[in-house]
């Protein structure tokens, strides 16, 4: 999703072990899509005037500002607003979450407050990309109350217009909700708020006789996502199922449509991993590989930059066969995530930290207890770097792995 994302559900960390906690390393589960969250796909680069189009992440809604065209002449107030606002989104799409989240909070200053019944979108989307630049610097209370602020302005305003914006943005509340551990309960009263305003969408759309394929694939990946969120498997797998249908009979190679089947690939690979059919799993992940692979010989012209997507695959694929105790296979996968990691201009340490985990994991189970506790050393300096905070859960679970490898070799005061 996944998602990632790009302020996304990047990783979720439930134990999914094969013995007890004391004879083996907690092992996370599978990568969620990593831009899992409810975006309009946009095949629009970024302004020029602002970063190069590599820069920026196109599957991610990116607008093709332009300034001078938006900002009315005789509002220099409003034309700085926009113009600081745009900035401020380059920077998050190269995740310079501190930068941005500052252009942003200066670009809210500087912009009025809406009058009754009246929805400001760029306000409302001001306060939206706040809230994904806090979730970047992993600080889930500044980035719930701006989501709040934004959602509060959706329903002051004219809330019916923009339902679907507030959808996404009901969505990522509900995120927050569980990273802060106010609980699954909590976060399903955004869920299915959200969930209901897609499904309301998708029902008229399907009625509707001048609605694109992509739109409905679109409709369906989203309420997909939402009941993945609601713990409606079945249901999910459904929606994610009509998005790979429409790509079978759609025969003009569009961006959108092959990239959100390669990402319900990707759904229906986690549904069959949380399941224990890794075969299964490892064969809609191969699937999804292949449409991105496709997409990009098929789509030259366009800035597509899915290296976080593809990541994900991969270290879904270690994941796989790791659990089918076929360890070369997993190390190889997980390397090609690290490769892809790697090099990326902006790090994501806690991504690459959680790749090494899962290497060491292979080592682990290979009785390489030296080089599992080498790459779990490597990963706890980088989380302590990105964390900041030696009493986090991930942090923890960590040291518990060192200390595993030290116990296997009979180093028990280590």
């Amino acid at each position: 999703g996944a998602i990632t994302d790009t302020v996304t559900d990047n990783i979720i960390t439930s134990a999914i072990q094969s013995k007890t906690a004391a004879e083996a390393p907690v092992i996370a589960d599978v990568t969620v899509s990593y831009n899992p969250e409810v975006e309009n796909i946009s095949k629009r680069p970024a302004p020029k005037k602002y970063a190069s189009t590599s820069d920026v992440n196109s599957s991610v809604a990116v607008q093709n500002f332009n300034v001078a065209n938006t900002a009315p002449t005789r509002n220099s107030g409003k034309a700085e607003a926009l113009e600081t606002y745009y900035v401020g989104l380059v920077k998050l799409h190269k995740r310079d979450y501190e930068e941005a989240r500052s252009l942003f909070e200066k670009a809210i200053s500087l912009t009025k407050a809406p009058k009754y019944k009246e929805t400001k979108k760029e306000l409302n989307d001001m306060w939206e990309h706040h809230g994904d630049a806090s979730a970047g610097l992993h600080d889930p209370i500044k980035a719930d109350e701006s989501y709040k602020k934004a959602i509060d302005l959706y329903q002051k305003g004219d809330k019916d217009a923009h339902e679907e914006s507030m959808a996404k943005v009901l969505l990522k509340r509900g995120n927050m909700q569980v990273l802060m551990g106010s609980g699954l309960s909590r976060a399903k009263i955004y869920y299915n708020v959200a969930l209901r305003i897609w499904k309301k969408s998708l029902s008229q759309e399907k009625i509707n006789e001048n609605a694109t394929e992509a739109r409905l694939c679109q409709l369906n990946y989203n309420a997909g996502v939402l009941s993945i969120k609601l713990e409606e498997c079945g249901a999910a797998e459904k929606y994610f199922l009509e998005v790979i249908a429409i790509h079978i009979f759609n025969t003009e190679n569009d961006f959108e449509i092959i990239e959100l089947t390669a990402r319900a690939n990707t759904s229906i690979g986690n549904i069959r991993y949380k399941d224990k059919k890794f075969t299964e799993a490892i064969n809609y992940y191969e699937k999804a590989l292949d449409l991105r692979n496709h997409n990009h010989d098929v789509n030259k012209s366009e800035e597509i930059n899915d290296k976080e997507e593809i990541t994900g695959i991969y270290s879904n694929l270690g994941r796989s066969y790791f659990q089918q105790k076929q360890p070369e296979q997993a190390m190889k996968f997980f390397q090609k995530a690290n490769r892809t990691l790697l090099s990326e201009a902006k790090r994501n340490e806690l991504l690459i930290a959680e790749n090494w985990i899962q290497m060491g994991n292979v080592r682990f189970q290979q009785k390489e207890y030296d080089d599992a506790r080498e790459l779990y050393n490597d990963a706890l300096k980088m989380q302590r770097k990105a964390l900041q905070d030696e009493t986090h859960e991930t942090i923890l679970q960590t040291c518990h792995d060192v200390a595993l490898t030290h116990l296997k070799e009979g180093h028990y005061e280590k």
